[in-house]
C-alpha cells in the first residue's frame, strides 16, 4: 500500500508590526494513481480569517488525467507572500470550483481542458457587488515538427462588472 503524505509543514511568519501573524498547513496524499491535496492558512487582523485550497487528481494512464479543486479565500484574509489558484490578483474575497482534464488523442494530438466557476462575496474593483463568474479553456495541439506544434485554442470569460447608464 503506498499511503503517506508528502510535503507536510506548518509554519508561522511575523509582519508588519508584530500584531498580525499568519501561518499555514498543507499536505498530499498519494494511493496508487489517486493524489488529494490540500492546504490551510489563517491570518489575524484583529480577528482570525482563513484561506483554504482542497482537490485531487487521478491519472487514468502517464498521459491522461483529471483534477479538480475547490477554493476558499476569506475576503479579508491578507499574506502578502502567497501566491494561490484563482482569478484575482491576491488571495482573498474568492469561492470556486476548477476542473481540468488532459487528454491523449488519436493522430497524435493532445487535448486539454478548464473550466472554472467562482465568486466574489463581496464587492471588488469595478463591481460594486458580490458576483460570481466563469472560464472556460480548451487547447488541441498537434506536434508537426520536431521543433513546431500547431495550436487550436478557445477561450471563454464572463465575470461580473458595473453598468453605467446615461441618464437623458
Amino acid at each position: 500500500m503506498a499511503k503517506r503524505w508528502r510535503n507536510t509543514h506548518v509554519g508561522t511568519t511575523l509582519r508588519g508590526d508584530g500584531t498580525n501573524w499568519n501561518g499555514g498547513i498543507d499536505g498530499r496524499w498519494i494511493y496508487k494513481r489517486l493524489t488529494l491535496f490540500g492546504e490551510a492558512s489563517l491570518t489575524t487582523n484583529g480577528r482570525l480569517y482563513g484561506a483554504i485550497i482542497t482537490g485531487g487528481e487521478y491519472q487514468f494512464d502517464n498521459n491522461n488525467r483529471f483534477s479538480m479543486y475547490y477554493r476558499y479565500y476569506s475576503p479579508y484574509y491578507s499574506n502578502h507572500h502567497s501566491a494561490s489558484l484563482g482569478q484575482n490578483s491576491q488571495v482573498k474575497n474568492e469561492n470556486g470550483l476548477c476542473m481540468n482534464i488532459q487528454l491523449t488523442l488519436p493522430w497524435n494530438l493532445s487535448a486539454y481542458g478548464r473550466v472554472d466557476m467562482y465568486r466574489f462575496p463581496t464587492e471588488k474593483y469595478q463591481v460594486a457587488a458580490p458576483s460570481t463568474g466563469n472560464e472556460i479553456y480548451l487547447l488541441l495541439t498537434r506536434p508537426i515538427t520536431a521543433k513546431s506544434t500547431i495550436e487550436l485554442c478557445y477561450r471563454n470569460k464572463e465575470r461580473g462588472r458595473n453598468t453605467y447608464q446615461e441618464e437623458t
